[in-house]
Order: structure tokens, then C-alpha cells, then sequence
């Protein structure tokens, strides 16, 4: 008997979790928007209001527009799935939406953002410039005025206190910002709930609320496509921040020099080294053989030591080049950090390649959910109806291109799993 009491209990107590879950959520968008008074609406991130005008955007031109998507027609005439011709519509409206809107986004920051700007001093030689800059009397070269006049200062702009307006507008966006994210890890919890059996056990009494059968069918609808946008936003502008030439030092150094090391450590052993293969390889793995057999050792022997020393010999040389390659970076990247044109120009390029990177951190996550939906574990593909452009498309691709080399994979590790 009590435990049937505790069951009721309980499911009463979840009748009143969406409540708990909306007055948490309150209170957590009541300090985002006091973080945003305080900062201002120059300092605070405006990536939420990136991510749902670009997500706005791509929901009316994808269902207003998008049948005259010249893409679909090109893609059909190639003979591609239809699923396939749908998705690559959707993305490509999609791509344009964020590149629009980042390009807004980065104008409105070379705008409106605190930034400081280097100018030539026009000063009153006895009191202060026109920057209101005050003079420093014990500055050696103010008995020169000349010289004095000649020099550049930096100018903060942006960097005061915000108005009322500012905080009031700050306060808004950080709220948006937030609201943003909770909205999408909420839906993203909800979905994970109704793909399992907690559904109809032990959670059930949550799903008699109206309001959350409400929500669940519009997250049902824009979340996830929501979701996709945002990834890909998120990773363009943490590229842009880094910029590309940074990019492209680091992938050398953390990336680039492993690669090196393991060729340079296999070419030896390749039909590189060997007869009728490259002259200097040859002939560096021919003089290490030699000087190993100088020292006593059998041809054998030999043969197998002069490659490894081969091998660490050019690694040593692609380690210097690195290093060497790594310096230029830098300097580089500190050249372009001072000049403001140029540094755009390298967070274009940043953003571009970031975005790439976006779209398959995404198709990443979507294809581990729909092997999950495939084997039967996660029901992902339940959740994406016709409304989710993105997602179903993407759903709709990978049972083009990805199931066949799943049964494949299936059926090989029945085939060994039979045998074991």
C-alpha cells in the first residue's frame, strides 16, 4: 500500500515539473538580463540575436521560396534522391541565411563595439587634445612641440558607461542569448524523454500538461533546424574570433607536425626509398646503410636500422621547419592583428572555413542519432517530420548514403560474431 501511495505521490509531484523547469528558467533570464544592464548593449554578445534572425530568415524563405531554389532543379536533373535534392536546398538556403547574417553582424560590430583607434595628436600645447588627452608635464619631449604634435595616441571609443538606453538594450539581448540556448536544451531533453519508455512510465504525468505537449510539438518543428543553425553560427564565429592565419599555425603545429613525423618515419619503408623511386630519399636510406655497415652490423640489421635512422633524420628536418614555419606564423598574425582591414579580411576567411566545419560537426552528431535510431537505441527518426527541413533531410541523405554502409558493417560483424 505504501508503495502505491509513493507512485502517487510521485506522479503528482511530476504534474508540477514543467512549472519548476519554466520558474527556474524565470529566474535565470531575470540574471542574464541584469549581466546585460550592467555590460551595456556594446559588450555583451549578440550571438543570439545572430542565431534567431538567421533561423527566422531560413524558415520563411525555405517555405516561401524555396520551390524556386534553382539548386533542386540542377540536383534533379543529375538524377540525386529526391530526400538528397530536398536537403541540399534547405542547406544552401540555410548557409546563406547565416552568411547574411554574420556579414550584418560583422558590420554592426566594427560599428557599435568598443574598439580602440590610434590618431594623430592635434593639441593645445598647454592644456589638452581635441581626445582629451592631458598632457604629461614631465613628458622629455614636451619642450619640442613639434615632435610632440607628431606622435599618435590611442582613442577608446565605446568604453564608457553605458547609457539607460544601452543597459535597457543590453539587459534584452543577453536575455535573448539565453533564452536561446534554454530553449534548445529543453526541447533537446524533452525529445531525448519522449524517445524512451519514460514516456509512458514514470514521466507520463508530465506529458498530461497542456503546455508541455504545446511545446513539444513546436520544438517538434523548428528546435532541431534551430539547433543545426546555431551549431554551425557558433562554430563560424568562435573561427572568426581566431582568425584564419592563427587557424591554419595551429592546425600545422598540432596537426601538421604529427602527419610529418609519421611520413617521414614511413617514407624509408616505401617504394619511395627503394630503386627507380625519389633520388634523395634513396640516397639517404643508401649512405645511412653504408655508415651502418661500416660498424660491424649484417645486411639485415642494416637495412632496418638505416631506415629508422632515415626516418628520424627527416623527422628532425620537418620538426626545424615547423618550428621554423610556426615563428613566420606568428609573426604574421601580430602584423595582422594591427591593422583593422586586414584583420577583417582574415576573419572572413576564418568564418568561411569555420562554417565547413560547422556543417560536418553537425552531420556528425545527426549520423551518431540516426546509427543510434538505426539499431533501435535512440528513436531519433520519429521525432523529424516534414516540418524539419534540416534534420529530416539530413535523415533522408544518410538512408542514401550512409545505411548501405551500415548493413555492410552489420552484416561483417554478424559474420565474425558467428564465428567467435
Amino acid at each position: 500500500m505504501g508503495t502505491v501511495y509513493s507512485t502517487l505521490a510521485a506522479k503528482q509531484y511530476l504534474e508540477y515539473l514543467p512549472l519548476i523547469v519554466g520558474i527556474a528558467c524565470g529566474v535565470i533570464l531575470v540574471i542574464a538580463f541584469l549581466i546585460g544592464m550592467k555590460k551595456g548593449a556594446r559588450k555583451v554578445s549578440w550571438s543570439g540575436f545572430v542565431w534567431i534572425f538567421a533561423g527566422v530568415a531560413f524558415f520563411l524563405i525555405d517555405k516561401y521560396l524555396g520551390a524556386k531554389n534553382p539548386l533542386l532543379k540542377w540536383l534533379t536533373n543529375k538524377g540525386f534522391a529526391t530526400g538528397v535534392v530536398a536537403f541540399a536546398s534547405s542547406l544552401s538556403i540555410a548557409l546563406v541565411c547565416i552568411l547574411f547574417s554574420l556579414g550584418v553582424y560583422g558590420i554592426c560590430s566594427l560599428i557599435f563595439r568598443p574598439r580602440v583607434k590610434w590618431v594623430k595628436k592635434e593639441a593645445d600645447r598647454y592644456t589638452k587634445d581635441e581626445n582629451g588627452v592631458e598632457y604629461d608635464e614631465d613628458y622629455e619631449d614636451y619642450d619640442d612641440y613639434e615632435e610632440y604634435e607628431d606622435r599618435k595616441v590611442p582613442v577608446r571609443k565605446g568604453y564608457g558607461t553605458p547609457s539607460v538606453a544601452g543597459r535597457i538594450t543590453g539587459g534584452i539581448i543577453c536575455a535573448i542569448n539565453t533564452a536561446m540556448v534554454l530553449l534548445v536544451v529543453i526541447a533537446s531533453l524533452l525529445f531525448l524523454v519522449n524517445s524512451t519508455k519514460l514516456k509512458d512510465g514514470a514521466l507520463s504525468a508530465m506529458y498530461s500538461v497542456p503546455f508541455v505537449r504545446t511545446f513539444l510539438k513546436f520544438a517538434t518543428r523548428w528546435a532541431f533546424d534551430l539547433a543545426i543553425i546555431g551549431i554551425i553560427i557558433g562554430v563560424a564565429c568562435a573561427g572568426r574570433r581566431k582568425g584564419f592565419v592563427e587557424t591554419l599555425r595551429v592546425l600545422i603545429v598540432n596537426v601538421g607536425s604529427i602527419v610529418l613525423v609519421g611520413l617521414c618515419f614511413w617514407v624509408p619503408f616505401s617504394k619511395f626509398a627503394q630503386v627507380g623511386g625519389n633520388s634523395f630519399f634513396y640516397t639517404l636510406v643508401s649512405r645511412c646503410t653504408s655508415a651502418i655497415t661500416a660498424l660491424g652490423a649484417s645486411a639485415k640489421v642494416s637495412a632496418i636500422v638505416a631506415k629508422i635512422l632515415s626516418g628520424v633524420l627527416l623527422a628532425a628536418l620537418a620538426v626545424v621547419a615547423v618550428v621554423l614555419l610556426n615563428l613566420l606564423l606568428r609573426l604574421a598574425v601580430r602584423g595582422i592583428d594591427k591593422v583593422e582591414a586586414i584583420r577583417a579580411i582574415d576573419g572572413v576567411f576564418a568564418a568561411l572555413l569555420y562554417l565547413v566545419i560547422g556543417v560536418a560537426v553537425c552531420a556528425l552528431i545527426w549520423a551518431i542519432m540516426y546509427v543510434l535510431s538505426y539499431y533501435g537505441i535512440f528513436k531519433a527518426g520519429g521525432l523529424f517530420t516534414g516540418e524539419t527541413c534540416l534534420s529530416k533531410g539530413l535523415f533522408d541523405t544518410f538512408d542514401v548514403y550512409l545505411k548501405p554502409w551500415i548493413e555492410k558493417l552489420t552484416k561483417t560483424l554478424s559474420g565474425w560474431m558467428s564465428k567467435v
